[in-house]
């Protein structure tokens, strides 16, 4: 199959290694782009997707993917949400699901994983059984060369939060997140096949891919769709 490039708006490693790997295999060459960061002002994942989608298109002038996922508690009003990367950075109140204030540290991505790690885990001390649920959800959208919008999926991945980490892969809240899809066993215990085929970008992308594909019927004047391969 011939390699499609396709910019995916993020400077996040794990994130790329993760398209790489799922796209990769139908065809699609993922190019991160090097591009300041837009600033996630939007409620919502869906907002800032594309706000992001936008923003790095028209800087790359490509076809691009860009993305805002997160991990939500619905204990904590769906705590951490949007604000999940920077989670140990912001003042909240759990009882209302909200975040009151946000100050950058500066702090490396490593060690404000681990800083949002513990602070999910300060905020769930003392909750027990179902109040422990909690599912990853992801929105992606898929920007033209100009910016304009032109899809959106969404995925998400079920599950609970452990009491302490377990697993050495993957990144963010995945030695914390014990998937109903990986027979309890975290997204870091697993390795990056497993939690590929059943992770919520995973979900998200089967839309992209069947998108894409519809799409390039439409260009070069085939119709064919087919499902994305498991």
């Amino acid at each position: 199959m011939s390699s499609h490039p396709i910019v995916l708006g993020t400077r996040n490693p794990g994130k790329l290694r993760e398209y790489q790997s799922i796209l990769g295999e139908l065809g699609y060459e993922m190019v991160s782009v090097d591009a300041p960061e837009p600033e996630e002002t939007a409620p919502d994942f869906e907002g800032n997707a594309r706000l992001k989608a936008t923003a790095y298109a028209r800087y790359a002038g490509a076809l691009t993917l860009a993305e805002d996922a997160g991990l939500v508690v619905p204990v904590l009003g769906g705590l951490p949400g949007v604000f999940s990367a920077r989670f140990a950075d912001c003042e909240v109140d759990p009882s209302l699901g909200k975040v009151l204030s946000y100050t950058p540290s500066g702090r490396p991505r490593p060690s404000l994983d681990e800083a949002n790690r513990l602070r999910l885990l300060e905020l769930l001390a003392g909750h027990e059984g179902e109040a422990r649920r909690a599912y990853f959800q992801m929105v992606i959208a898929v920007a033209d060369a100009d910016g304009t919008i032109l899809f959106t999926a969404s995925g998400e991945a079920y599950g609970r939060i452990l009491y302490e980490p377990r697993g050495e892969g993957g990144f963010g809240y995945d030695a914390l997140f014990a998937g109903d899809e990986t027979d309890g066993f975290t997204f870091a215990e697993v390795d990056a096949a497993r939690k590929n085929a059943v992770s919520h970008r995973r979900k998200a992308l089967e839309k992209v891919h069947t998108w894409l594909l519809a799409r390039q019927g439409l260009l070069t004047g085939h119709g064919e769709c087919h499902k994305l391969a498991q």
